[in-house]
């Protein structure tokens, strides 16, 4: 596909973000919408943090933050 990542800390370290081309938003992410959809999709795209340092640690979505009781 035509993303392009970049590497802020240097190659050894993962990416730290990417930028998704107009093949893999066409094929993939906007593939079931309408032409007009995909238009503004590609005129909106702008590179998105990808947080690896901070999901990297501990499981963020099992962690137990208390308890409810369903009616």
């Amino acid at each position: 596909m035509d993303c392009e990542f970049t590497f802020e800390e240097g190659l050894e370290h993962p990416p730290s973000s990417v930028l998704f081309g107009t093949s893999f938003l066409k094929e993939k992410a906007y593939s079931n919408c309408q032409l007009e959809d995909l238009e503004l999709a590609m005129a909106l795209v702008k590179p998105s943090w990808l947080y690896t340092k901070e999901m990297g640690g501990e499981d963020l979505i099992t962690k137990e933050r208390g308890s409810f009781t369903l009616a």
